[in-house]
């Protein structure tokens, strides 16, 4: 039984756990609190003094919308063929209402008994404080009385806005895409929980006991309220028996302003969830701060301590809930059923060569059937990918690959630029899409299902959803290397054995293969593969610029077989690792690397960031000094960008944005399964490189519990 709880109890999202211990150990708090004053809990009952109305009409009004809302979305969805967890958000909604109406419960209590528990009281610090600010009160009245001449009866909006922010924020939320919903519940049910706790600090009545507002409403229900507090001062634990439920929504606490917290909370969540309300919420914030002075409900200092409150309570609730970000939008996740097809995959490519060789290595890897999809980005997107949106804004519809349901379970892809749009494929899919990225991520890693971060990329934090592979990805296999060797042969069958295949790439963070580089490779490799009495295969890549293409063209003196990536043949880059000898790879490649090693051949890497010939080089008699001129000479576009990225990502941006390739060297030296150019190669044959079943482990793992799919996308090969 004690095992079949902690699996119960583990099936539970953790912020519903984790709000749970709050709110019971709220509750316990307010216990130990009632013992030692003697000051009973108490059944609220009749109107509120503020509201002018009874306490439950505004959790009642929220619960009829809620309900009407929900029966509408499932209408709608059930007209368009789709599927809601209805009970699961049901039960989640209502629980999470449940632990708000607890921890405001307790709040009222705490708040009736500040003045046994600390009968201390700072108004007169805090209306010192407004004397000498007066001239700010008074810029906010004369705002209040602007904005008062466009309101029908200004003064029923404090109350009135404030509860109709709370409810509008759970309708939208709840019946909406439901990405912030759970966050906006958690952070207001702890703004109302850690208010409370910051009465007893430094407790204080109002500054209506110095001065009346400009709210004729809310002074009549100052004083009315007041007479309640003097009334209780007197009477004590036996009034609060007597009289407590008529007064539980009548007792003042002015510091902090609570109504600030909670409507900064429900405004900065509605505007992360991007509601159609947002503008109005954020409109009643800004009138919520300014009329909580104006009525002098609310000293000046009690605004920004409200702002803390609201500000903890978000980053609390950010850090509990941060996985409904990375593992979809609701707590329940969407089952399978027996029989249904195999899941469906979507490859983005991001149009780099070596990220996009990765994405399809992972698709294939799953052994179900994929999609490729291309993307065309617009010529100013990245005005719009840099803010880390969900938006597909930063591409071209017209020249993409079809963005359109039916939807994918997963999508794979890579690079800043792909980051927004698998976003919004996901938030178009309710939360059931699926999303792996490879490499650098941009966003947060709590928006992320998984990310495979290849060695370069190690200084990324230790995270649940970030798998940290020893090696790039790549789909080079026996098999594969066999059909390709096969496939080049007669095309290579005039040049002397043996072979050195050189893979060539380019302009990549801290390095740089400018021509001059390209030469000295051109004449590393020649004498490489004279010295063996054989031929080069070179292939460059779309890095490669045209400029480094043609110097290595004319440093090669041996017979080869080149080919440039610009020109519109076949591309031989398998077929000349299938069928190389020995491999030479430039330093800045890593998935070239990746590739070279998998193959268990002689890895030979060309160090860039070197400025003589590895092979064949002398040390000069008197070696040259190294300056600021001799730099400048030699310096071009992609040796500065190379320098400004040594220089500053490298060694001041923050560790996941910058790419330590020389992690990957120092990982493949270390293991035997390369050397530097120039270096002999040890005698025994590398070991195997393959990282490629711990992420496609990962990737299905993303889909446990979903009936067969994974099954019968590869899990049983």
């Amino acid at each position: 039984m004690a095992r079949d709880a902690r699996t119960w109890i583990s099936a539970v999202p953790r912020d519903i756990r984790a709000l749970t211990c709050f709110c019971v150990g709220f509750l316990a708090f307010a216990v130990l609190l009632s013992r030692a004053i003697g000051a009973p809990f108490v059944v609220p009952r009749g109107s509120s003094p503020a509201l002018g109305t009874n306490f439950s009409a505004p959790l009642v009004a929220a619960l009829l919308g809620y309900a009407l809302l929900q029966i509408a979305s499932r209408l709608a969805a059930s007209r368009a063929g789709r599927r809601l967890d209805w009970t699961g958000h049901l039960r989640d909604d209502f629980y999470l209402l449940a632990m708000f109406v607890l921890v405001v419960y307790v709040h009222f209590h705490i708040k009736m008994w500040v003045p046994l528990l600390n009968p201390r009281s700072h108004d007169a610090a805090y209306f010192a404080v407004d004397d000498r600010l007066r001239a700010v009160i008074e810029g906010l009245r004369a705002v209040r009385r602007g904005i008062a001449g466009f309101l029908p009866m200004p003064d029923v909006w404090y109350e009135l806005a404030f509860f109709s922010m709370f409810s509008l924020s759970f309708w939208f939320h709840a019946a909406g895409r439901r990405r912030w919903h759970y966050h906006n519940m958690v952070a207001i049910t702890l703004t109302e929980l850690l208010g409370p706790l910051l009465y007893l600090v430094a407790p204080a009545i109002g500054p209506f006991r110095f001065e009346p507002g400009d709210n004729a409403m809310a002074t009549a229900a100052q004083l009315r309220m007041y007479d309640q507090y003097q009334a209780f001062r007197v009477g004590g634990v036996s009034w609060l028996a007597q009289h407590g439920g008529e007064y539980f929504t009548a007792p003042l606490a002015a510091m902090p302003s609570l109504h600030f917290a909670a409507t900064f909370v429900l405004a900065y969540y509605a505007v992360r969830a991007r509601l159609a309300i947002a503008p109005l919420v954020v409109a009643a914030t800004g009138w919520i701060a300014v009329e909580s002075v104006v009525s002098r409900w609310h000293y000046l200092v009690d605004v920004p301590v409200g702002l803390l409150v609201a500000l903890a309570a978000i980053g609390i609730a950010n850090r509990l809930c941060r996985f409904r970000l990375a593992t979809g939008e609701s707590a329940i996740e969407p089952r399978r059923e027996e029989g249904t097809p195999p899941l469906r995959v979507w490859a983005l490519r991001c149009g780099r060569g070596g990220d996009d060789a990765q994405i399809l290595a992972l698709a294939e890897a799953l052994g179900g059937p994929f999609e490729v999809k291309s993307l065309a980005y617009r010529r100013f997107g990245r005005l719009f990918d840099v803010w880390r949106g969900t938006t597909l804004l930063g591409i071209d519809a017209k020249r993409s690959s079809p963005i359109a349901p039916p939807w994918p379970d997963l999508v794979i892809s890579a690079s800043m630029r792909n980051e927004p749009v698998c976003r919004w494929i996901r938030t178009q899919s309710a939360g059931a899409t699926r999303y792996v990225h490879i490499g650098k991520p941009w966003a947060p890693l709590a928006r992320f299902d998984l990310v495979i971060a290849p060695p370069e990329y190690h200084r990324l934090p230790r995270r649940p959803n970030v798998l940290h592979s020893a090696f790039s990805l790549h789909g080079v296999s026996e098999a594969r290397l066999a059909e390709e060797a096969r496939r080049w042969a007669p095309s290579l069958a005039h040049l002397p054995r043996p072979f050195v295949a050189v893979l060539v790439g380019g302009y990549a963070g801290p390095y740089a293969l400018d021509r001059e580089k390209a030469e000295r490779l051109g004449r590393a490799a020649s004498a490489m593969a004279r010295k063996l009495g054989g031929s080069l295969l070179v292939t460059t890549s779309a890095r490669t610029s045209r400029a480094a293409a043609e110097g290595l063209r004319a440093a090669i003196d041996v017979p080869h077989s080149l080919f440039v990536f610009a020109d519109e043949t076949a591309n031989p880059y398998l077929g000349f690792l299938a069928s190389a000898d020995s491999i030479v790879v430039t330093c800045d490649s890593t998935s070239m690397l990746a590739e070279a090693c998998a193959t268990r051949k002689p890895v030979y890497i060309f160090d860039l960031g070197r400025d003589d010939d590895p092979v064949e080089a002398m040390p000069p008699a008197r070696p040259e000094r190294k300056s600021a001129a001799r730099w400048w000479r030699r310096c071009n576009r992609d040796r500065a960008k190379a320098l400004l990225y040594r220089c500053t990502l490298l060694r001041f941006a923050p560790p996941h944005l910058a790419r330590d390739i020389g992690a990957v060297h120092r990982t493949l030296l270390a293991s035997g399964r390369a050397v530097w150019v120039g270096q002999t190669f040890p005698p025994r044959r590398p070991p195997p490189l393959d990282e490629m079943p711990r992420a496609v482990a990962r990737t299905r793992a993303l889909f446990e519990g979903r009936g067969t799919a994974v099954a019968r996308a590869g899990g049983h090969r």
